[in-house]
């Protein structure tokens, strides 16, 4: 991801670091934004600490999560068939972007890690994604 990002804005200064340990001084940013990635980190509060740490006073703080898989059937589809096919272990991985769409318990983690005041807001929209299948039915394009 380093890579592209370096190619797509060479201009910009990238950095590889840990979310629970950033790589940067007390009060350096206006702004700190997670991309879908604060549910893959290994302490989240500790990793919203920090995003905390790096902040100015009056900074904003941007996470985005993805909703609940209750809320999204055809992804509860799809870990519910690499469940029955493949296991829980495998159905675990496909979970893992939708453990932070509960509101509630979102809301919750942020208060724990010191965030004094929180708004959460749910975007609806549609994904589309290409799909390649290979095998004796088709042919690589």
């Amino acid at each position: 991801m380093i890579a592209v990002a370096q190619r797509l804005a060479p201009a910009m200064e990238w950095r590889e670091g840990v979310a629970e340990s950033l790589p940067f001084p007390d009060r350096s940013f206006n702004a700190v934004v997670s991309q879908f990635g604060l549910m893959f980190f290994t302490d989240r509060r500790r990793a919203l600490g920090e995003m905390l740490r790096v902040l100015v006073p009056g900074g904003r703080l941007a996470v985005a999560a993805w909703a609940s898989l209750d809320d999204m059937p055809a992804y509860a589809t799809e870990v519910a068939l690499l469940d029955r096919m493949a296991g829980r272990q495998a159905a675990d991985a496909l979970r893992a972007p939708f453990v932070l769409g509960n509101p509630e318990d979102l809301t919750t983690l942020f208060l724990e890690a010191g965030v004094t005041s929180t708004e959460i807001r749910t975007h609806h929209g549609t994904a589309r994604h290409g799909f390649l299948a290979f095998g004796p039915w088709s042919q690589p394009t």
